[in-house]
Parts: structure tokens; C-alpha cells; sequence
């Protein structure tokens, strides 16, 4: 049985722009992203999951490699909707952005692997674009991530599709 399984497919909801531009205001990582830029392609995403009255977030795009900065995310993310072709090789999914007031959010990044290799297949490496705060390493590193890499305004952190 899958992770996914036990916590219901319902309990996932990919927001629309009206919704993310209303949510994102609140988001206490980047919240001076676009809404639209956030959710503009089949292969970004905001992510709302819910258990009960608990509520956390979640934003990602796919990539084709591992970005080291807001500004390599940009430029690597997938743009060109119409190219399928090359949509196989776009197979990095970046977290860049997870909150909840409700304390789930540990949660959500855990079940997103499995939740982004559901939607889309080809990719195989799921990885944070996370701020250097102490908080954004003492999250991912108790929640199981790998620290791949530090650089000057951002790190990176990998979580494993469990089996």
C-alpha cells in the first residue's frame, strides 16, 4: 500500500490562479512570486492538502536539473507547454515554497513525491530550492532530507520516493 493510500488522493487539491493569488499572499517563504507564474503549465503546481480542519501548502515546478538559485528555477522550469518532446526531460521536481499554520506541513512534503510521481511520471528526484535559514534546515533535515547543496542565497535538499 502507498503512502498516498493511507492519507486519501482527496486530501490533495491543485489550486487555480484565483485561488493561489487569494493564498500566497500568506506564504512566509516567497510570497513576491507570481501567481500565475506559479501554476502557469501542467508542470507547476500550488498544492492545497487538507486533514480535517488542518490545512498546509505547497508549490513546485519541474525542472531539468537541480536549480541553485530563484533565478536558475526561473530559468529552468518548463515553459514551453506545446513541446512535449522534450517534457521527458524535465525530471526534477523543486519544492520551493511549504507552510501551514496548522503544523501539517511536515507531512505534505513528505507525501509529495509520491503525490508528484502520480501526476507525472518521468520524474525521478524530488528536491528543495529552500531559503539559508537555520529554520529551513532543521525542517528538512527532521523530516528525513539530504542536504545535496549550500550555495550563496539558497540550498538544496532531497527527499527519496519511499517504496
Amino acid at each position: 500500500m502507498s503512502i498516498i493510500d493511507e492519507h486519501k488522493m482527496d486530501n490533495f487539491r491543485r489550486l487555480e490562479v484565483d485561488e493561489v493569488r487569494r493564498i500566497c499572499k500568506d506564504d512566509p517563504v516567497r510570497p513576491y512570486i507570481d501567481a500565475y507564474w506559479r501554476v502557469d503549465n501542467h508542470l507547476k503546481g500550488m498544492i492545497e492538502y487538507k486533514e480535517g480542519d488542518k490545512t498546509a501548502y505547497i508549490c513546485y515546478t519541474v525542472c531539468a536539473r537541480i536549480p541553485e538559485s530563484e533565478m536558475d528555477m526561473y530559468n529552468l522550469s518548463y515553459k514551453d507547454v506545446n513541446h512535449i518532446n522534450s517534457e521527458p526531460s524535465f525530471t526534477t521536481a523543486v519544492f520551493y515554497t511549504v507552510w501551514s499554520t496548522d503544523g501539517i506541513g511536515w507531512k505534505l512534503i513528505k507525501l509529495m513525491p509520491e503525490y508528484i510521481k502520480q501526476q507525472h511520471s518521468h520524474v525521478e528526484k524530488f528536491v528543495t530550492l529552500s531559503p539559508l535559514t537555520p529554520m529551513a534546515t532543521n525542517f528538512h533535515m527532521r523530516n528525513g532530507a539530504k542536504c545535496l547543496n549550500i550555495g550563496q542565497t539558497c540550498q538544496n535538499f532531497e527527499y527519496k520516493l519511499d517504496a
